[in-house]
């Protein structure tokens, strides 16, 4: 069957749609094909707004300060008191202060 002829120069070329929709669908594999090879050769990506980065931020936040350890309000006026007198400050409790401060921060 010729639905068509198509003529180049001095040549007439029959076609037949059915091939042409084979050739059609072949060329479409390949390309699929081609353009799986190319999202496979540069790997998986994902992309975070910046606002979700601060949603991300703000959550990591709280449960550090809901993880944090309660604070004994007379133990550390109890602490001021003995600082401030003089009876426990001592360059060893300082130092040992000045680290724990160092670890907080």
């Amino acid at each position: 069957m010729v639905d068509e002829v198509i003529g180049v120069g001095n040549h007439a070329e029959s076609i037949d749609p059915r091939r042409a929709e084979k050739a059609d669908e072949k060329k479409s594999a390949k390309d699929k094909s081609a353009q799986a090879k190319k999202t496979e050769s540069q790997g998986d990506s994902l992309s975070i707004s910046s606002s979700a980065k601060t949603a991300l931020d703000k959550t990591r936040l709280l449960n550090m300060i809901k993880n944090m350890p309660e604070v004994r309000e007379e133990k550390v006026i109890e602490a001021r008191e003995k600082i401030e007198s003089g009876e426990i400050f001592t360059e060893e409790v300082a130092e040992k202060l000045s680290d724990q401060l160092d670890q907080i921060l």
